[in-house]
């Protein structure tokens, strides 16, 4: 193992054979340092286009249903999701691991015999993946409370996460249960969480509106605008939103003299990184060349929300070929 003991600084790349070596036996190191430091690895290759995000996956997906480490749990369930997301393009493969995914985090959520942690950390992934009919029907179930989570109905936070999954995947019942949702949350974070996952209404004109508001509105919390950039650029929603992606560059400037310090970062992040295809990246090389004079400061952070979309079309076109 590269880097054994953790003690260098630095990307230290497993060569092929030990790489293979760890997918097979990752789950069976006893030391978890080790086993964090040989997940670490075999990822960093992903990230380096070296390993296919769908073998790194199909690997991670098997060590997690065993892992009863929080940690290294979190850290495989967190990879296993964003190679779903980003790097494994659609297709049967994806559409399997999927599934396979969401039936693990359903066993996992309501299996009493791990610690709350671990089953926390499957339900929240859970409620920001679902996408089969059944995990759909698993999410309805916990908003009408016929389903509980550690012998309790869900909180509202989590009813809100579900809520705006649903919206994201356009489910046929979404907007009347984001309508019962808002009716029936009388916290005072009930405006706020309602915004949020208006946000992630899938059309155009939603889209259209939600943006005129993050200018125009000067009422509007800037936290509350912050908080739903997510939802907003949902990479599901990259077909309505590779529209907005010239205007919120064109916009940095602006948002840098009128926002606060941490706004910019956010919004580029979220802006940049809800795309993952290679007419997006002409989008922001484009920008970039067009703007020559563009402050040193907004360039670099471009360029750092910049380095992610490179890279995961790089992954993507790796995979295909």
């Amino acid at each position: 193992m590269p880097n054994d003991g953790d003690y260098g600084y630095g990307i230290f790349l497993p060569d092929p054979r030990s790489a293979a070596w760890f997918l097979q036996h990752g789950a069976t190191l006893e030391d978890g340092l080790t086993r964090a430091m040989a997940w670490n690895g075999a990822w960093d290759l992903v990230r380096d286009a070296r390993m296919t995000p769908e073998l790194f996956a199909t690997a991670a997906l098997r060590a997690f249903e065993a892992e009863r480490d929080e940690q290294i749990a979190g850290l495989l369930l967190g990879r296993i999701t964003w190679a779903l997301e980003r790097y494994i393009t659609e297709g049967p493969a994806r559409a399997a691991l999927a599934s396979s995914l969401e039936d693990l985090l359903i066993r996992r959520a309501g299996n009493a015999d791990l610690d709350y942690g671990l089953r926390r950390a499957a339900l929240d992934a859970l409620l920001a993946s679902a996408r089969s009919e059944r995990a759909v029907r698993v999410l309805k179930e916990y908003l009408r409370g016929t389903r509980q989570f550690d012998g309790a109905p869900l909180g509202q936070p989590s009813r809100w996460a579900a809520v705006t999954r649903l919206l994201v995947i356009d489910d046929a019942d979404a907007r009347t249960l984001f309508a019962a949702e808002q009716q029936r949350d009388s916290t005072p974070e009930a405006a706020r969480m309602a915004f949020i996952a208006g946000a992630a209404l899938r059309t155009a004109e939603n889209k259209a509106a939600y943006y005129e508001r993050f200018f125009s509105d000067a009422a509007l919390n800037e936290e509350w605008v912050t908080a739903s950039l997510g939802a907003f650029n949902h990479p599901d929603h990259a077909g309505i939103t590779m529209a907005f992606l010239p205007r919120a560059l064109q916009s940095a400037e602006w948002l840098r003299e009128n926002r606060r310090i941490f706004f910019l970062p956010r919004w580029l992040d979220a802006f940049i990184g809800g795309h993952t295809t290679p007419e997006a990246l002409n989008v922001v090389n484009g920008f970039l060349d067009e703007n020559p004079d563009l402050p040193i400061d907004i360039r670099r952070r471009v360029l750092q929300a910049r380095d992610e979309l490179e890279r995961t079309v790089r992954i993507r076109t790796t995979e295909e070929q």
